[in-house]
């Protein structure tokens, strides 16, 4: 499928820069404005591979070669690229957005998975350090079960606080990040 959408998208973008030269031939600005658009949207298709990014970049492009025919106007051509850059960052920010949500997310698995680990390792060895003693059996798997529930819901407790509290905006994370350093 990314191969699929780089491919299309590319081969859009050779549609709409051959169109663009070949609707307005004039300038070598313009020409090379073109090629440069061409490259930016070819680097968008081939790297980025979100579906939004390309077909909003394609239609900023599309609209932009429109206006510029019909009214030869050079402030489309600025406002073509500096569409298709404000368009990059907010791509930018919602990958770094989500490439945090991930990493948190991965980090309180881990925590879980290491505190239960270290609960089951603590349960085997109170079992058998009871072993020896057959007449505190029962009790004694009643009272392991009992602090091991105690133990899992403090970790479940403090890992519920821990998640609450993350701030969940790019700009309060660095703040954050500032406040602790």
């Amino acid at each position: 499928m990314r191969y699929l959408l780089a491919l299309s998208g590319c081969c859009s973008s050779i549609l709409v820069c051959t169109v663009r030269l070949i609707l307005d031939p004039g300038s070598t600005t313009y020409t090379i404005h073109s090629i440069v658009i061409l490259l930016d949207m070819a680097l968008i298709h081939i790297f980025t591979s979100t579906i939004w990014l390309s077909v909003s970049g394609e239609l900023v492009t599309v609209g932009s070669l429109l206006l510029f025919h019909w009214t030869k106007e050079t402030v489309f051509e600025l406002l073509e690229t500096t569409l298709i850059a404000a368009l990059c960052s907010l791509h930018m920010i919602s990958s770094r957005s989500e490439h945090w949500d991930r990493e948190e997310a991965l980090e309180g698995a881990l925590v879980l998975v290491v505190h239960s680990r270290r609960i089951s390792e603590r349960i085997s060895m109170a079992i058998d350090d009871n072993d020896n003693d057959i007449d505190g059996d029962v009790e004694c798997n009643t009272e392991t079960e009992r602090l091991a529930d105690a133990e899992t819901e403090r970790l479940a407790d403090a890992e519920t606080e821990r998640l609450a509290n993350v701030n969940t905006t790019p700009t309060m994370r660095a703040n954050n990040n500032t406040e602790r350093a």
